[in-house]
């Protein structure tokens, strides 16, 4: 008798998966990850999912329609959840297209929805040959679309992850090999202010953070 494959998922998307069901049932995303959210790397990326699904679920879901006969809302959420979190990694993250549906299928099977697990494959692998929607106007719920319809590229920002911005705490900081460019307040460079470069890894793990040489600005 064949023995079942053993599902190994990624923590952070699992946790990803959990925080956007816990959404779908009134929770706020980050109090959820706070609480679910792994320890490491896989922190981040659980934060990074779970904030790109949301940002972009309309977009998502415009993605996702044409490939399934029943409507996204019509789907069961665990399957809800493995799909939009797979069509993101595919639209807009740099995990490889074959690893972005394979982590979608298993997490499927994690979440106890396993028999849904050809469907994800199947509409991921279509999902996996087209590119992200341009139209920022999807990611907005209808009134906003008419109350911002004059204002396409305010709208189009919307959707970009707001940057990390640092502070040193002297004039003269030890520490000056941190990825990050001058961060602009108001037209101007704050003195000490900088803004960490792009998807340059968990706060914690640039130098001088934990050493209390710099800290985040609000």
């Amino acid at each position: 008798m064949p023995q079942k494959r053993s599902v190994r998922v990624n923590p952070g998307r699992l946790a990803a998966a959990r925080a956007l069901l816990g959404v779908e049932r009134g929770g706020h995303a980050d109090q959820l990850l706070e609480q679910l959210a792994p320890d490491g790397r896989d922190r981040g990326l659980s934060w990074h999912l779970t904030l790109g699904v949301l940002r972009r679920q309309g977009s998502i879901d415009h993605i996702i329609a044409p490939f399934s006969k029943r409507a996204i809302e019509k789907l069961d959420p665990p399957v809800r959840a493995a799909l939009r979190i797979g069509a993101f990694e595919l639209l807009y993250g740099r995990t490889r297209r074959h690893a972005a549906v394979h982590q979608a299928v298993d997490l499927v099977r994690a979440l106890r929805a396993g028999r849904a697990a050809k469907f994800v494959n199947a509409v991921l692998r279509k999902v996996s040959g087209v590119s992200a929607p341009t139209d920022p106007f999807l990611d907005l719920p209808p009134w906003l679309q008419m109350r911002f319809a004059d204002w396409p590229d305010w709208v189009a920002r919307l959707g970009d992850p707001p940057p990390v911005c640092g502070v040193w705490r002297d004039s003269e900081p030890n520490n000056r090999d941190i990825e990050a460019r001058p961060a602009l307040a108001g037209g101007r460079s704050p003195d000490g202010a900088f803004q960490l470069a792009p998807a340059s890894g968990p706060v914690t793990e640039h130098p001088g953070f934990m050493s209390g040489e710099w800290w985040v600005m609000d």
